[in-house]
């Protein structure tokens, strides 16, 4: 019988951990290090072994993990440590299988005890910024905008912070592609032609530059939203207002939640709410408004790193 080191023989650096994997996973970038997860493909359970609630997406949640009992694309995450996927993602599309890894590793954080945020994120000036928002409203095009620009991309869609109360809050690194519209694509004139749509997407699938070897803090946070408004205006959140916008875009809202973890995620985004600034950022309905929206990014960049706090 081989050992663990001899089974888990591929080292990998991912979504801020050092990755032991049985087998390869071409997606992440090798570096060897101290494992702090390991990953196999030895399949998934048909169930949680004790009693389990169904979340809004269909999988299985208890206080042992998270299980999406899928014969071809299933997952299962338990204790912070451990991910079991279906043998069939050894042969699946690239792009498929890092759908499926990415739905993994965020509640392997979420375990580990990190917030998640339905947002996108980038790097300026060495430190992260949070574009929370609604689907469609720009979040994605908005971080690719940026990179075009020669800022890194983090996070894409979901967005992993660690939160602790003696220390200052941090972007994981979790997005290695990006899901665009074709209408994005175009605006940032890239050829459609050289990337790949995933089955039933009507997004294309681009591959982001970068990948961070460490968390970067996080100084900042924007809500994006659409209004009846003639040009694009920042104003600043406070208060209760700051926290529900945190609790709206949180991914824990999808996930059954025990008592306990609750009680943790309202500790979260109070500590959260308390140390970052977040600011809307409202733009029209009526048009495209992207350059606009970069320039109000970076001015007010500039100016939450000169405040230094919210």
């Amino acid at each position: 019988m081989c050992s663990p080191e001899d089974r888990y023989r591929y080292s990998y650096y991912a979504y801020g951990l050092h990755i032991a994997a049985s087998r390869p996973i071409p997606e992440f970038p090798a570096r060897p290090g101290t494992t702090d997860v390991r990953v196999n493909f030895d399949g998934v359970p048909c169930r949680l072994p004790e009693h389990a609630q169904v979340d809004l997406h269909g999988n299985q949640v208890s206080e042992a993990g998270f299980l999406h009992p899928h014969p071809e694309h299933g997952w299962y995450v338990a204790n912070g440590d451990e991910i079991r996927l279906a043998p069939a993602l050894q042969d699946a599309d690239a792009v498929v299988r890092q759908f499926i890894l990415e739905a993994a590793f965020v509640r392997l954080w979420l375990q580990r005890g990190c917030l998640c945020l339905h947002a996108s994120a980038a790097v300026v000036n060495k430190d992260a910024f949070v574009f929370l928002g609604a689907s469609g409203c720009g979040k994605s095009t908005l971080a690719a905008a940026l990179q075009a620009r020669g800022h890194d991309i983090l996070s894409d869609d979901q967005c992993i912070i660690t939160t602790c109360a003696e220390k200052e809050p941090q972007v994981v690194q979790s997005a290695f592609r990006q899901n665009l519209h074709y209408d994005s694509i175009a605006a940032l004139r890239m050829d459609a032609g050289h990337y790949q749509r995933p089955p039933g997407e009507g997004k294309y699938s681009v591959p982001v530059i970068s990948c961070r070897t460490a968390p970067v803090p996080l100084r900042g946070i924007f809500a994006l939203v659409r209004d009846d408004v003639d040009a694009v205006q920042v104003r600043s959140v406070q208060g209760l207002e700051k926290i529900a916008l945190l609790a709206a875009h949180s991914t824990h809202r999808l996930i059954m939640l025990s008592g306990r973890s609750k009680h943790v995620l309202t500790e979260q985004l109070i500590n959260l709410s308390r140390r970052i600034p977040v600011k809307k950022i409202i733009r029209p309905r009526n048009r495209f408004t992207l350059e606009e929206m970069i320039d109000a990014v970076m001015q007010n960049c500039s100016g939450m790193l000169s405040q230094g706090g919210p």
